[in-house]
């Protein structure tokens, strides 16, 4: 008796053999060599400390840096040079060129058209059972 797989099959089985071996596993913070069989284990922590926000430290430094980085991007005027270069990029003028081709032309030809309108608006009939 003699069993053959298909290639197909033999792929996709593979394929899912080695996609583990792409998982990356995190770094650990702390190494095993710090700790013996005499460390204690660590103190348990009430869960409302653990999930409390920190207190929010802002120093004068950071918050003038803040600031002078808010007064400089609120000056600068909203038209930038990449808006600008976009504005004269051909491909971008072609894709709008289209757009308003498809929509011009989804107007004009409609994919319902009156017959099939007439037709859903009649609704479906339930198939009958002859008897």
């Amino acid at each position: 008796m003699s069993f053959r797989l298909r290639p197909t099959l033999l792929i996709a089985v593979l394929f899912c053999a080695a996609l583990p071996a792409c998982k990356k596993f995190p770094e650990i913070e702390i190494s095993e060599a710090q700790f013996t069989s005499k460390t204690p284990y660590p103190k348990f922590v009430p869960l409302d400390i653990l999930l409390k926000e920190p207190e929010a430290t802002i120093t004068d430094e950071v918050e003038d840096d803040l600031t002078s980085r808010r007064d400089t991007l609120q000056s600068t005027p909203v038209a930038s040079a990449a808006q600008t270069e976009m504005a004269n990029d051909p491909m971008l003028d072609r894709l709008d060129a289209l757009r308003a081709r498809r929509k011009a032309q989804t107007a004009a030809d409609p994919i319902i058209d009156d017959a099939l309108r007439k037709r859903m608006e009649g609704g479906i009939n339930p198939p009958t059972l002859p008897e």
